[in-house]
């Protein structure tokens, strides 16, 4: 239910304020009228409130219709205020709405009938007027809430007129593209937008379809330079209609660095994990290894004994058999030569159990390089269907190394080149068996012994192993030889190279110092 229209009215004269009074109770409802004969009762009545017009009588004794609206003006309330007059003065009118009287009326019955829809309009006005200042003052709000986020935006904003031109921008764009206000604007979205960038079109698209577009683009500092922002565009209508464009820009150069730092920081420590993993896959491989070396060389003393003793009487009587059975069938024979090359080669193991457990100091001495070869050769069991071939160039000096100790260690070498080219199961370039190749070169104070082969060569996982003791990838190996030759070679202050790659052979090479005479 509607709320009556309260009205004070302040008139000094009875039978005007019935006249009125009339007025608003019998020809409309919705009225509310207080009344004041004197400057006392309309004080008080307006220090009560509550109302919504004022109705003022122009002359009232000791008191006039002027100071009224002034003291209504003078609370703030902004209330409208009509004058009744009997003058019918236009002066009185004029001054009236000059110092902000509402409305006027004349003390006329025909009037004062029409004064319901006078105070109608005046509180409509007023209504309009209300609703215009609040609009005015939430524009201006608005207006200055958009200017301030405007010009404090931590990001860059680009406003583009219908045309195209940039029309507004923001200090923060300023600042990220090293540019002027009036610099932008000259340039236009193309001047400072990486036409390079693959992602351009996209976006462009993006946004003439969907009329939004998000997404990261390179964009141009006044220097050249470009730089990664995140950037938001979008089209929109103004107050008048007409298309235009909004830029929101986010320059995440910083952000980048961040990342990548991050993914460096990710991928150095990923790298450092997987190498302290391997170190410690390794150690404990060392300490295993440590265990079962310490194991060996406990067993190699007296196991080697113990084992030699017997060797050397299947020997002998592998020698006496042969000696008393020179009849003996080719069956017999060939027992005969498998129980003398089984027994040999026990006794090879034993003496590189015994060689690793203890390497024996070596005595050094000049020695022929082509000798100490031909007599490994001499000492080897070399396959019918492996070739030979020397590269033993004349002038070689002579090597400063244990003859008897390089002898066993090109002899490891030359047999472990043999059974490489046996177990490849098939023909190499040259017959069923390959070809061995042993040369030797000089290399400064050093000379070096190279043994190649043709065999199936060493996969790449095994190369780090070769020289492990117990390492092997033969079915009947103990894993000694190489780790044996590795020792001796060393204790001589020489090496062991190798190089070798699948399926196309290896190539071992003994370092040896060269006797001092021939430096």
């Amino acid at each position: 239910m509607n709320q009556p229209v309260r009205i004070l009215y302040v008139d000094d004269y009875p039978l005007d304020r019935e006249l009125v009074r009339d007025a608003l109770e019998k020809e409309h409802v919705g009225f509310e009228l207080v009344e004041a004969a004197s400057r006392p009762d309309f004080e008080a009545a307006l220090a009560r409130g509550g109302f919504d017009l004022i109705l003022s009588d122009f002359n009232i004794l000791g008191f006039e219709g002027l100071q009224v609206l002034e003291t209504v003006q003078a609370t703030g309330l902004n209330l409208p205020v009509i004058i009744v007059t009997g003058t019918g003065s236009e002066e009185v009118a004029a001054e009236a709405i000059k110092r902000g009287a509402a409305d006027y009326v004349l003390k006329s019955p025909k009037h004062i009938q029409r004064l319901p829809h006078t105070i109608h309009a005046v509180l409509e006005k007023k209504r309009l007027e209300d609703e215009a200042r609040q609009a005015e003052a939430e524009l201006h709000e608005s207006e200055e809430r958009y200017r301030l986020l405007f010009e404090n935006s931590g990001e860059a904003i680009l406003l583009t007129q219908p045309d195209g031109p940039i029309s507004s921008v923001n200090p923060e764009a300023c600042r990220i593209f090293g540019r002027s206000e009036d610099e932008i604007k000259k340039l236009g979205r193309a001047g400072i937008v990486d036409a390079n960038d693959p992602r351009l079109q996209a976006a462009l698209e993006e946004r003439r379809r969907t009329g939004h577009f998000k997404g990261e683009l390179n964009l141009v500092r006044k220097d050249g330079s470009t730089f990664p922002a995140e950037v938001s565009s979008t089209i929109f209508k103004d107050s008048r209609g007409n298309e235009r464009t909004s830029m929101i820009i986010r320059d995440v150069t910083e952000r980048k660095q961040v990342e990548e730092k991050i993914r460096t920081l990710n991928a150095e420590l990923e790298q450092r994990v997987e190498e302290r993993t391997r170190e410690l896959r390794e150690a404990q491989e060392q300490l295993v290894l440590q265990a079962k070396l310490a194991v060996l060389g406990r067993l190699a003393g007296g196991v080697g004994h113990e084992l030699r003793n017997p060797l050397s009487v299947i020997l002998n009587a592998i020698y006496y058999l042969k000696l008393v059975q020179p009849d003996a069938t080719e069956k017999i024979r060939q027992y005969h030569g498998m129980i003398e090359q089984e027994a040999h080669t026990a006794e090879k193991i034993i003496s590189d159990l015994l060689d690793f457990a203890h390497v024996r100091i070596p005595d050094r001495e000049p020695v022929s390089v082509d000798k100490l070869v031909r007599q490994t050769l001499e000492h080897s069991t070399i396959p019918p269907s492996v070739k030979v071939t020397l590269k033993l160039p004349a002038g070689l000096p002579m090597a400063f190394a244990d003859p008897r100790q390089m002898e066993q260690v090109l002899g490891n070498l030359v047999v472990n080149a043999c059974q490489a080219m046996a177990s490849q199961g098939s023909a190499t370039s040259v017959g069923e068996g390959g070809r061995l190749t042993i040369s030797a070169s000089r290399q400064k104070e050093m000379v070096a012994i190279a043994v190649k082969d043709t065999g199936v060569g060493i996969p790449p996982e095994n190369m780090k192993k070769l020289f492990e003791p117990l390492f092997t990838t033969k079915i009947n190996g103990i894993g000694l030889g190489l780790a044996v030759s590795k020792k001796l070679a060393e204790a001589n202050g020489g090496r062991i190279e190798v190089q070798s790659e699948p399926g196309n052979g290896s190539k071992f090479t003994l370092v040896l110092p060269v006797h001092e005479g021939e430096q």
